[in-house]
C-alpha cells in the first residue's frame, strides 16, 4: 500500500503533534515507509548538490557516491526494521514521525539523522491498540516473555 505525499505526511504530522494513534498500524506503517524513502531522497538530493560543487572545484565525487550508496543501504535497513514491528508501532513512534517530517531541519548532516532514526527503531516496546478512542497503550516484552503495560508516552484522554 503506498500513500501519496499529502496523506502520509498528514498521518505522521497528526501523530507527531498530538501523540495519539489515529489510524491503523498498517496505514501508519505505510506512512512511515514513505517518510523514510522521502527523507533519504532529501539527503541524496543534498549530496548531489555537493557533488556538483566538488566537480566545479575539481575534487573527485567518489566520497559523495559512496555516501549515496550508504544512504540507500540505510534506507533498506530502516524499512526492514519497520517491517519487524508486526503488532504495532514502536513506542518511540511520535519521535520517529517528527524526524521524518523535517529531517534536514533537525539534522543537516545525514550521519546525525541516521543515528537518531536508528536509535528510535532499536526498541522492542510497541504501542498496542486497546481502546476505540484512538489512544494506545505501550507494551514491553521482557526477556521471559511476560508483557508489562505502562502508560505515559501517549496523551491520556481528557476528562470533560
Amino acid at each position: 500500500m503506498s500513500a501519496n505525499r499529502d496523506e502520509w505526511r498528514a498521518n505522521l504530522a497528526d501523530l507527531a503533534r498530538e501523540g495519539r494513534l489515529t489510524c491503523e498500524w498498517n496505514v501508519l506503517k505505510a506512512s512511515l515507509r514513505a517518510g523514510v524513502v522521502d527523507s533519504v531522497s532529501q539527503y541524496v538530493k543534498k549530496s548531489k548538490g555537493k557533488q556538483e560543487q566538488r566537480k566545479q572545484k575539481a575534487i573527485g565525487p567518489s566520497k559523495v557516491e559512496a555516501l549515496e550508496e550508504h544512504m540507500k543501504e540505510f534506507e533498506e535497513r530502516i524499512l526492514q526494521k519497520i517491517e519487524e514491528f508486526e503488532d504495532g508501532p514502536p513506542f518511540t513512534v511520535q519521535r520517529i514521525c517528527e524526524l521524518l517530517l523535517n529531517p534536514l531541519e533537525l539534522y543537516p548532516k545525514f550521519e546525525h539523522f541516521e543515528l537518531a532514526l536508528e536509535r528510535q527503531l532499536n526498541v522492542t516496546s510497541t504501542v498496542c491498540y486497546r481502546s476505540q478512542n484512538g489512544h494506545g497503550t505501550s507494551t514491553e516484552k521482557h526477556s521471559h516473555g511476560t508483557p508489562q503495560a505502562f502508560a505515559g508516552y501517549f496523551h491520556q484522554a481528557k476528562e470533560t
